[in-house]
């Protein structure tokens, strides 16, 4: 037996004992299940030691590895009887809580045993017995920081007999190593999980799940916003469409259109923004989904009225005014909110880690569960609870519209036939991205497997999508854009029907194409003249 403490003799050795060493040109264990020795010491059957982990390792769960012209020796420990845990930096090195960096311990050198961790951060006594497992070191993820002090819901709780992570709060519960490491961390004078945001590899269907939503999200936002862009165009350049209802609805697509793009770069790329860009892009991001809402939310007050006032049809005039004040309604008031959300993420007297800190400069988004729920599903939830109260009124006051003719006079059947046409697509709305949400907030506060949830996660990033089908793919909108295509398709044959050249410098007109750009205007003069519904056209969302 051979007993070295430096690099320089375990290559020496490794020469010497090679025949009994496993070394092979793969890998026997994937990166984040490894380790590498420094310090070994060597068997005559082939078992080599970790001198600094006091861990033994049999043939077949070690090798050597050459690379640029240096080699390495490797184990892995979650192959032998012990359970492992993963500590994040070298043995010598803690995590500095700023930059997550590893830097190296003062106490170390002096205690070679000094990486105590416990079971909680609130734990004093409960000390992690480290014989019992495998230790492994290195963070192979993207990943935050577990603060239980600054955060209630971060409090964690770590297995002593099997290693793994329990997060009972955000119903997280058996993270074993490719989920998470553990460090202590220098400025806290605490030992804390280093939780991974995907974690490695692929152990199970909840992983599987995880891959599938981070690749269909973007790629759904990014469909939907296609859509919106279709749906914008259409109703901003029709003039027939861009009445009260139809710039709601308008509005209602721009916010949603912002939200989704700017959702769609921070999935793309959020984990390459600074805290200040993250910070900014979960502010657009909140405005924009708020004012989607509260648009929504327009449009159902909107019916509500015109099922419900006993006055005439207003005029022109009197519209503009209306539409002002519901501009002044769904972005005033998010606007509000966010001027509060503002004062309480960057005032000085709110501390890191208080109950209703945003702190969007970590994901981008609200970090806590507590904030999420009061500055959005609380929000969002009233707006959805008010929308279904509005058509439960509307359908009772169109139930009272049939059965009294006297309320015939205060408008035509014809007008009475748009609002309830109109009534119809915005349930069908209502329903898509209200019910879509709602079972949103539902998966969030109940919690469990993420596959199950999976479905409605996909439809929410599909909203531009229905929002064309709905407004876009309906009968008077498809004539009006059938008939002005036509009429472009005239103007382009007129164009280009050149009249021909006698030879004496007159030109004379082509008598056939003159005929046939006639006769194609008088086919499109007789077509039937479209009625159009004011409802349709001012749907929003």
């Amino acid at each position: 037996m051979v007993h070295c403490s430096s690099v320089i003799c375990i290559l020496a050795t490794l020469i010497a004992i090679a025949p009994f060493l496993t070394v092979t040109t793969h890998d026997l264990c994937p990166p984040w299940k490894r380790t590498e020795i420094q310090h070994a010491i060597f068997f005559s059957n082939g078992t080599i030691k970790d001198v600094d982990a006091n861990q033994l390792f049999p043939p077949g769960t070690h090798w050597a590895e050459t690379a640029n012209g240096t080699t390495n020796l490797h184990a892995c420990p979650c192959e032998v009887i012990k359970p492992c845990l993963r500590k994040c930096c070298p043995w010598d090195h803690a995590m500095d809580n700023n930059t997550l960096e590893c830097v190296p311990h003062r106490d170390s050198p002096s205690s070679p045993d000094w990486f105590r961790p416990r079971t909680s951060a609130d734990t004093e006594s409960d000390l992690i017995e480290l014989g019992q497992f495998s230790i492994i070191y290195g963070n192979y993820c993207m990943g935050y920081l577990l603060e239980p002090h600054f955060y209630p819901d971060d409090e964690f709780y770590i297995n002593a007999t099997d290693g793994t992570l329990e997060i009972p709060k955000l119903k997280e519960f058996g993270l074993n190593t490719s989920h998470y490491c553990l460090e202590y961390v220098e400025n806290d004078d605490l030992y804390l999980p280093y939780v991974c945001f995907n974690p490695l590899g692929l152990e199970g269907p909840e992983d599987i799940c995880d891959t599938i939503r981070y690749s269909i999200y973007p790629l759904g936002m990014i469909v939907s916003i296609i859509f919106l862009i279709i749906s914008l165009a259409i109703y901003a350049t029709t003039s027939e469409l861009r009445n009260l209802h139809g710039k709601c609805l308008m509005c209602h697509i721009i916010s949603l259109l912002v939200g989704y793009l700017f959702l769609a770069i921070v999935q793309r790329s959020g984990g390459s923004l600074n805290d200040n860009a993250c910070t900014a892009f979960g502010f657009v991001i909140y405005f924009a989904l708020l004012c989607s809402f509260f648009w929504l939310n327009i449009m159902c007050i909107d019916i509500y009225v015109a099922f419900s006032s006993f006055t005439p049809p207003r005029m022109h005039s009197s519209e503009i005014k209306k539409f002002l004040t519901y501009i002044l309604y769904a972005w005033g008031i998010p606007f509000l909110i966010i001027i509060v959300t503002a004062i309480m993420e960057f005032h000085p007297a709110v501390e890191s880690g208080k109950f209703l800190k945003p702190e969007f400069k970590t994901t981008c988004w609200f970090f806590t569960r507590s904030s999420r729920m009061a500055y959005f599903i609380a929000p969002v939830g009233v707006l959805v609870i008010c929308n279904i109260i509005l058509f439960a009124l509307t359908a009772f006051n169109i139930y009272k519209v049939n059965r009294e003719t006297s309320i015939l006079q205060r408008g035509s059947s014809s007008n009475r036939r748009e609002d309830k046409i109109r009534m119809k697509l915005y349930i069908k709305l209502s329903v898509v991205m209200g019910v879509s949400w709602v079972l949103e907030i539902v998966s969030y506060i109940a919690g469990g497997s993420k596959c199950i949830w999976l479905f409605t996660d996909t439809v929410n990033t599909l909203q531009g999508v229905f929002i064309f089908l709905i407004f876009v793919c309906k009968r008077n909108v498809k004539e009006i854009m059938r008939k002005r295509y036509k009429k472009l398709i005239n103007k382009l044959r007129n164009v280009f029907s050149m009249p021909s050249d006698d030879g004496s410098g007159n030109r004379e007109p082509d008598v056939e194409q003159s005929g046939s750009s006639r006769s194609v205007e008088t086919a499109s003069s007789s077509l039937p003249s479209l009625e159009l519904t004011t409802q349709v056209d001012r749907n929003p969302s």
